[in-house]
């Protein structure tokens, strides 16, 4: 037997003997106030499910017929002051980056203080100095009523205007981030005014997974890897979620998801100022971390929740990415998964 053929056998023996140890799953936590990231090793178990609050009622939804993605009509419905129970947790995120850089995406609550969204709106390169934190997230309870509100008649005829004019709003290279130029100090102090009247929280820590950290922005539609971790979790200065009641979640099988009918829920960048949007589809392709829908998303609609009709005090799926490309199914979302589940158990324990 030849030396060549010896130094073969002799690896395989050796990884035969010596199993290969996956790493540990963790999340990393930055302290808004420091500046510090903490690594977390995830805590042993398998959550399946996490209830909603008591106050939220089931399959209490607006009727607006299902639809596909805007590629014809547009079947987005706008619910702000007017949400069923059950789309109260819905919220708008806007994101301050380095370099003077904004965003906004959706989010839910999922405790009295806890946010769930998309990892690629807390944790991204749009300040153009590299990956980093958010430097801040302001969080906006939008399907609640304003406490001193504008007939309903009014705001329908204010959600059809034009948001921006183009040179003032674009959508940056990430799917579904809706990044906003700086407006003049006149604007904001507009803003402001027009704010006051929602039931707004600022960032303590934002949670991610350690491994999206790894492979932030290497995903596309056609590239799915980078997506599989994009989750993440604000955590408020504020329980605002005693106001709005939360979501519970729940980890689908495959034959609960296929071809079942959803809402997706959140504020597109088309779309005005603090306003909530509701669009009804239908799952049209189950992956193992994915499902692929007909819903109507556009930029600003990240980190949104995707709910079933048959039980919408549930999130089923967090939505990250379009197809850009025409397609009958363009729309996806990230699939509850114990992991999720068990980040934000452990994040009741420690923020709460």
């Amino acid at each position: 037997m030849g030396i060549k053929h010896i130094s073969s056998l002799l690896i395989l023996f050796l990884f035969a003997v010596s199993p290969i140890v996956a790493e540990e799953p963790a999340w990393v936590s930055y302290d808004m106030i420091t500046g510090e990231e903490t690594t977390h090793v995830m805590q042993p178990g398998i959550a399946l499910e996490l209830e909603p609050s008591e106050t939220l009622q089931g399959n209490s939804f607006l009727t607006a017929g299902y639809t596909k993605q805007i590629v014809g009509p547009d079947g987005r419905v706008e619910i702000t002051g007017r949400a069923p129970s059950s789309y109260k947790p819905a919220v708008v995120l806007e994101m301050q980056f380095s370099g003077n850089k904004k965003s906004i995406c959706s989010g839910t609550m999922v405790g009295k203080n806890l946010v769930l969204t998309a990892g690629h709106c807390l944790y991204n390169d749009l300040g153009h100095m590299g990956m980093r934190f958010a430097e801040s997230v302001t969080v906006r309870a939008v399907g609640l009523p304003m406490q001193q509100s504008t007939p309903i008649r009014h705001r329908r005829k204010d959600a059809n205007r034009e948001m921006k004019k183009p040179s003032d709003t674009f959508v940056s290279p990430l799917p579904l981030v809706a990044l906003t130029r700086v407006v003049a100090e006149k604007e904001q102090q507009q803003a402001a005014q027009q704010q006051d009247g929602f039931v707004t929280a600022k960032s303590k820590n934002l949670l991610v997974p350690r491994e999206y950290q790894r492979q932030a922005n290497s995903g596309n539609a056609d590239n799915l890897k980078g997506f599989a971790y994009d989750y993440g979790i604000v955590v408020l200065d504020k329980n605002i979620g005693k106001q709005t009641g939360w979501l519970g979640v729940r980890v689908p099988s495959n034959g609960e998801m296929d071809e079942s009918f959803i809402i997706t829920l959140g504020r597109g960048a088309d779309k005005p100022d603090n306003s909530l949007w509701a669009s009804f589809g239908k799952i049209c392709a189950v992956e193992r971390e994915f499902i692929r829908h007909n819903a109507d998303t556009v930029g600003g609609n990240s980190g949104g929740p995707i709910i079933q009709t048959r039980d919408n005090r549930y999130i089923v799926a967090v939505t990250v990415f379009d197809k850009k490309t025409p397609s009958m199914c363009p729309n996806g979302g990230l699939r509850i998964t114990s992991a999720i589940v068990n980040l934000i158990k452990q994040a009741q324990e420690k923020y709460n």
